[in-house]
């Protein structure tokens, strides 16, 4: 489970918008805390862009953020990553994945089971399963950028039938033109706030509550101009802006048409990654690697003292904790599509309420034991 956030749209009041996405940034670590990051475009031509094995609270409190709310974003999409494949101290397995110029960017929410198959046919420079979905979409063609996307979407639900996922995929187009493509499928929660109103932009998220969580901390109040409305599954919804209209426009919404024909593919050539220079300014502390300019400690807790110390039982810790954080993300988005489809009695959800209370209970007893 990972959590996705953002929006499109040039803001009407540039300080609400940068306080809204810092507090629903943070918000967001509740779906994942192994690492954050986020990638941006603004009106000058430029790129931001970061990631980091770090909580997506800290980060919204560093530097590179910081520069975030000079940067003033009419587009920006944001990660916090449980992390599954892929190690998150290695920065390239960390999410936004974007293209070698920067000018594309794809944040992800599940898990692509088809990776280690689907890898024999695209090219990929990371161990998360993530990025094979950006490099689908890469590989495909179009007229123009617009319907190259699109059918790099439909190309992702060719290929993903057991994989879990809701994705943003945000571009920066040189002509001054923003595209923001949201799409899942059953097995994640992906929803869109309209505050076109007020602000003149579209935001998303992973869930309602996520959103609910960063208003209330925000400075933001005007409740009643807020729309949330969850992505169906199996659609394609793009937002765009342009230098005639920087505030989002009215939603383009494609449905997703399975089929039964199977073709199959030929693994003798794998489809490379395209290297290109990024033709604008790209604002980021990364280097070419995707690495950070300093190494840091894989030490889950740092031990003063004059001896050496065997880390074991603190990474057997760490796997529990990370366990811990996959099964409540799994339960929460289940018991949540489960209750938004109506299946779940009111009775079960007592008793998954109860089971909880319970387990929290034994936790806070674990921990006055220490």
């Amino acid at each position: 489970m990972c959590g996705i956030a953002g929006y499109i749209g040039e803001s009407k009041e540039p300080e609400t918008t940068y306080d809204i996405i810092s507090n629903l940034f943070a918000a967001t670590e509740v779906r994942g805390v192994d690492a954050a990051g986020f990638w941006g475009s603004n009106e000058n031509g430029q790129i931001i862009y970061h990631k980091e094995p770090a909580r997506s609270s800290i980060i919204v409190s560093g530097d590179m953020w910081k520069k975030v709310e000079k940067f003033n974003p009419d587009m920006i999409l944001c990660h916090a990553r449980l992390a599954s494949a892929g190690d998150p101290f290695h920065n390239r397995n960390n999410h936004p994945f974007i293209s070698s110029d920067k000018l594309l960017c794809l944040v992800h929410n599940g898990k692509i089971t088809e990776f280690e198959l689907l890898r024999k046919k695209y090219q990929v420079f990371s161990q998360c399963d993530s990025e094979i979905l950006l490099r689908i979409i890469e590989a495909s063609t179009g007229q123009t950028e617009y319907l190259a996307r699109l059918a790099g979407i439909r190309d992702i639900f060719s290929l993903i039938n057991s994989g879990h996922m809701s994705v943003a995929l945000g571009e920066m187009l040189l002509s001054g033109e923003r595209q923001l493509f949201l799409f899942r499928n059953k097995h994640r929660p992906l929803w869109v706030v309209d505050l076109r109103a007020s602000l003149g932009q579209i935001f998303f998220c992973s869930t309602p509550e996520i959103w609910q969580q960063a208003i209330y901390q925000s400075n933001y109040k005007a409740t009643k101009s807020q729309k949330l409305v969850e992505v169906p599954t199996d659609e394609v919804w793009s937002f765009s802006i342009n230098n005639d209209s920087r505030h989002a426009t009215d939603v383009k919404r494609y449905k997703v048409v399975h089929g039964t024909e199977v073709k199959e593919w030929a693994f003798d050539a794998i489809l490379p990654i395209v290297e290109k220079k990024p033709p604008v300014k790209v604002i980021s502390r990364l280097d070419e690697q995707d690495e950070l300019p300093t190494k840091i400690s894989k030490s889950v807790v740092e031990v003063h003292s004059d001896t050496k110390h065997d880390h074991t039982y603190f990474n057997e810790i760490e796997n529990y904790r990370r366990h811990i954080l996959h099964y409540m993300g799994e339960i929460v988005t289940q018991a949540h599509n489960m209750y938004m489809e109506g299946s779940m009695a009111e009775g079960r959800m007592r008793h998954l309420i109860s089971s909880l209370s319970d387990i929290k209970s034994q936790l806070g007893n674990v921990l006055k034991s220490i």
